[in-house]
């Protein structure tokens, strides 16, 4: 039993082996003498198909030697998709396809392009207010260029390099001294001429702004005039005034942001002793908030407190003056005979009348004036009807009117009132006299009220005041001229 199963096994193994042998003499592979182009790809992920003579590929070995790169059949399509190139090298893979009918096999390679880059070791490179030079790292893959902006001629582009493969180069840019007046920036392109690719140098060259003049306060007399002050600054300056008296009278060897300003000043009006003003430099865009200020002090030259004065003769006054002339204060008078004046402006009544006092600088340029009127120690005693409690019939003021009198010292010493006294104002007939004997301060007056008599009194009343000054007496009269007031 043994014996025919073991002849029935070779007996199908002798047939297998014939068939298999027939077999492999009939197939031929739709591979054989097949050539495929090399597949080429840019850098980003994508796919790509071939056909190979128009056979069937299913079943078929297809192997990629790159991960990167994959292949698979479709029917009669074999589709290629290759990864984004990360790299900044091109690379390769070798696809191979396999027949398992008869192991004929072809090849064919995988070209994808390098990830083209420039890249820069920073963005934003700053240079000094006076200028210099940038070194600024590339590394790139690319044959670039340094575009500069034409507009920007303070930037020069000093050394370039072009490279392949990644390779580390230096870009050099010098930027002149900034004169601009502001900070400043220039956007600078290194591009790829083939690939547009590029990238953006940013170089800011700052500026310490600083406005300087050459003058802080101006002192002038009442005739105003020119001023200049002289700016240094390396920023646009602007000028404000704090007064409408003082203005711009333009400005001349202007030199980018050097000038010197002309300033006007008005006359100093009539009755004003002095003024000031503020003159202020200011950095006209207003980022740095630089001011500097120039006062301009206007003050009369010379004059004098007083314009007029009254003085009783024998008497002084001493006039108060202003000199700002930096010179010495020498006096005259118009008239010796009505006042002097000493070198100390100190004024003494001589005798009635009227005289000018004139005070002058040493160098005559400036003078002042002050009118002198001299009066009696009389004329500087006042006395005047204030009136009363009256009624008035025909003229006659009645009995039991009250008739108020007032007493002034306008002298700079102690008068003593003597007596008062009524004078009737038709008849001329005289009341009794009225002691009073009372000092009367300098500058102080005196009130009193007087009761008529039985007979009354006709208007106009005359009072008349007598009174002692230095040992002298002396009279002055006041009038009531009428009016009714009922009791």
């Amino acid at each position: 039993m043994r014996t025919i199963k073991y002849f029935v096994v070779c007996v199908i193994a002798v047939m297998a082996s014939l068939y298999v042998t027939s077999c492999s003499k009939e197939y031929s592979s739709p591979l054989k003498g097949q050539v495929v182009k090399d597949l080429t790809f840019e850098s980003s992920q994508s796919s790509n198909s071939v056909t190979i003579a128009d056979a069937d590929l299913t079943g078929f070995t297809i192997k990629s030697s790159e991960l990167w790169c994959t292949a698979a059949a479709q029917g009669k399509v074999l589709s290629v998709t290759v990864q984004e190139n990360d790299t900044y090298d091109d690379r390769q893979a070798t696809i191979t396809v396999t027949d398992p009918g008869d192991q004929t096999t072809i090849t064919f390679k995988v070209l994808q392009k390098q990830n083209d880059a420039i890249l820069i070791d920073g963005s934003t490179f700053v240079v000094p207010e006076e200028g210099g030079d940038i070194s600024v790292k590339v590394q790139s893959n690319v044959d670039y260029k340094v575009e500069i902006p034409a507009s920007d001629t303070w930037l020069k582009l000093s050394t370039r390099a072009s490279t392949r493969g990644l390779v580390s180069s230096t870009i050099v840019l010098t930027a002149e001294k900034n004169n601009s007046g502001n900070t400043r920036f220039s956007h600078v392109k290194v591009t790829d001429g083939k690939s547009g690719v590029s990238s953006t140098i940013t170089v800011k060259q700052d500026i310490t702004p600083y406005i300087e003049i050459d003058k802080k306060e101006f002192n002038l007399d009442e005739f105003g005039g020119e001023v200049k002050v002289t700016v240094t600054s390396n920023i646009d300056v602007n000028v404000q005034f704090s007064d409408d008296w003082v203005s711009s009278a333009g400005t001349t060897d202007k030199s980018d942001f050097n000038f010197i300003q002309k300033i006007k000043v008005n006359s100093l009006p009539s009755g004003q002793e002095k003024r000031t003003a503020t003159i202020f430099f200011t950095d006209k865009l207003g980022e740095w908030l630089i001011t500097k200020e120039v006062k301009i002090n206007q003050t009369l030259s010379l004059s004098l407190k007083e314009s007029d004065i009254e003085i009783m003769v024998g008497k002084s006054h001493t006039l108060e003056v202003i000199n700002n002339t930096g010179k010495s204060l020498s006096w005259k008078s118009s008239n010796t005979s009505v006042a002097t004046v000493n070198s100390s402006g100190s004024v003494t009544g001589v005798g009635e009348g009227n005289a000018t006092i004139t005070v002058t600088s040493s160098d005559g340029k400036y003078s002042a004036k002050c009118s002198v009127t001299v009066k009696a120690a009389t004329a500087f005693i006042k006395a005047q009807s204030t009136g009363g409690s009256v009624m008035i019939l025909n003229d006659l003021v009645q009995y039991g009117s009250k008739l108020s009198w007032s007493f002034s010292n306008n002298t700079s010493e102690t008068v003593i009132l003597k007596s008062l006294q009524l004078v009737d104002g038709v008849n001329g007939q005289e009341g009794n006299i009225m002691d009073v004997n009372a000092d009367v301060a300098a500058g102080s007056s005196v009130g009193y009220t007087i009761t008529i008599g039985l007979a009354g009194i006709h208007i106009p009343v005359t009072c008349r005041f007598r009174y002692e000054y230095n040992g002298k007496e002396y009279m002055t009269t006041a009038v009531f001229e009428g009016s009714i007031n009922l009791f």
